[in-house]
Parts: C-alpha cells; structure tokens; sequence
C-alpha cells in the first residue's frame, strides 16, 4: 500500500509540476529549426562565467502558490559524473539530463533551455548575466517564413541578497508584459528563486549530498 501510495503522490507532484512550468519563465519546449513547425531564434550570447557545479552538490527547491505557507511539493536535483560528463539528476520524476559542458550547454546547443525540459536550476544563458545583461529571443514560425509568433526579453534589473547569497534579479517580458523575475546565484550561476503571480520556487537545500539524511 505503502508503494502505491507513494507513486500516487510522484504522479501527482507530476502533474502540478508541469502544469506550473508552462507558466513559468525558464519553462521552454527545446525546438530545433528543422524539427518543428516552429522555434526560438536567439540573439549572440556572451558568457562571463564558466558552468562549475561539481558531482555531488544537491540542490532541493520547494514549490508552492503564492498565497499558500506550505510547499505543495520539492524537487531534488543532484549534480552526478555520468560517463565521464557532468548531468543533473531529478530525483522525483527518476529523470537525468543530457551531458552538459563547460558552456553550459547540451546538445541540443541553445542557450535558452535544456533538452531536458525539466531541468529547472539551470539555463544556458545564467552564465551571461551580469548587470547591464540584456538579451532578446523571439518564438518564430517555421511554416510561414520569419513570422514571428511571439518575443522575449531579459535583463537585469539590479541585484538581491538570498539567505546570504549575491543574486542578481532577472525579469522576463514577453510581448512587453512582465511574466516572472528571478533571482541568479552570482557564483554557482543556478536558479535561487522564481516568483510569478501564481506560485514561488526557491531554493531550500545547497550543499553536498553527504549532509542529507538518505
């Protein structure tokens, strides 16, 4: 019962899961120009800072309403050596992502997103914020030639303390109109917090995996 019980509950925090990325600002479907009907065309990036998480280090985030005390649920990410390349591994969802380089990048190449589109604590272009970053991405149409179905902008807009670390605080507009700030570790270059009308994420749990109760 115990078994069933707990698979429910995996389900379930599946659920919410994905319905809350969809709304989310670091939330996009990894599209390829050739793939799909459509795509996002990113502007030249420049990054400042290297991707340094190591093998070991977890990264827990709670997830919850934004009018609600009590985390609907938490999602672990774990920073494993697999095959000789560095992977994020999702504990809840039995979830690993592509191999990730230096750049921070996977294979699919983009800096807006990952492969694995559940991977949340990192994205490509968190290395290249720094305080006057801008950087602009446009949702474009494969079907009808450069239609450009939707745009986005990021930027800093100054920086934040978060429990004891430097942050800088990034806002997303799409189509002109504010859809989340989030707050970028200036080190470790990772997620600390998301905050959109509807739900927070933020990071609970940083460090090494052996000061966690297995």
């Amino acid at each position: 019962m115990e078994h069933i019980s707990n698979r429910k509950i995996a389900v379930l925090a599946l659920i919410l899961f994905l319905a809350i990325m969809l709304f989310s600002g670091l939330y996009y479907f990894p599209k390829l120009k050739d793939q799909s009907s459509f795509y996002y065309k990113e502007e030249p990036i420049h990054k400042t800072s290297k991707f340094i998480l190591t093998p070991g280090e977890v990264y827990i985030y709670s997830y919850k309403f934004k009018n609600s005390e009590t985390p609907q649920f938490n999602v672990t990410y774990t920073i494993r050596k697999n095959f000789g390349c560095i992977v994020f591994e999702i504990k809840e969802f039995k979830s690993v992502s592509d191999c990730i380089d230096q750049n921070g990048n996977d294979k699919n190449g983009s800096n807006l997103t990952l492969n694995n589109g559940l991977v949340e604590i990192f994205k490509p272009w968190m290395l290249a914020v720094d305080e006057n970053w801008v950087w602009k991405i446009d949702l474009v149409s494969n079907v009808i030639t450069n239609y450009k179905i939707n745009s986005y902008e990021f930027s800093v807009a100054g920086t934040e303390d978060f429990n004891g670390r430097e942050a800088y605080k990034v806002k997303i507009l799409k189509n002109g109109n504010l859809i989340s700030y989030l707050l970028v570790d200036k080190e470790k270059r990772i997620l600390l917090k998301e905050e959109q009308d509807a739900y927070v994420v933020e990071l609970v749990y940083p460090g090494p995996s052996s000061n966690l109760n297995q």
